[in-house]
C-alpha cells in the first residue's frame, strides 16, 4: 500500500513498512506489493490456487474426452454392423489388415 502524503510503502498483508520512494529509489518500490516473507506466502496461495484451477479443467477435458471417444466406438460399432451384419467380429478382423 502506498501513502502519497508520507511517500511511505507497506506491505499490503502484514502492514510492514517496505520503504519511502521519496528518498530516491522509487522505481524499485513502485512494483513491490509484498514484504519478502508475505511475497513467499501469497505465491504458495496462488500457486495452489492455479494448480487446482488447472487440475479442474484438465478434469473435465478428460471426461468430455472419454465421452466422445465412447460414443465414437459406438458410431463404429454401429455403423460395422450396418456395413458388414451382425457379424461385427469379423468385421473387427477385416479392419485390422487395413
Amino acid at each position: 500500500m502506498r501513502d502519497t502524503n508520507t511517500g511511505t510503502v507497506t506491505c499490503a498483508r502484514c502492514g510492514t513498512v517496505l520503504g519511502n520512494y521519496m528518498t530516491g529509489d522509487y522505481y524499485k518500490l513502485i512494483r513491490i506489493k509484498y514484504c519478502p516473507a508475505c511475497k513467499t506466502q501469497v505465491r504458495r496461495e496462488y500457486k495452489r490456487f492455479w494448480d487446482s484451477q488447472h487440475r479442474q479443467a484438465n478434469k473435465e477435458l478428460n471426461k468430455e474426452m472419454r465421452e466422445q471417444i465412447r460414443l465414437l466406438k459406438e458410431e463404429n460399432e454401429r455403423l460395422r454392423a450396418e456395413r458388414f451384419g451382425t457379424d461385427t467380429q469379423m468385421s473387427s478382423q477385416r479392419f485390422k489388415g487395413l
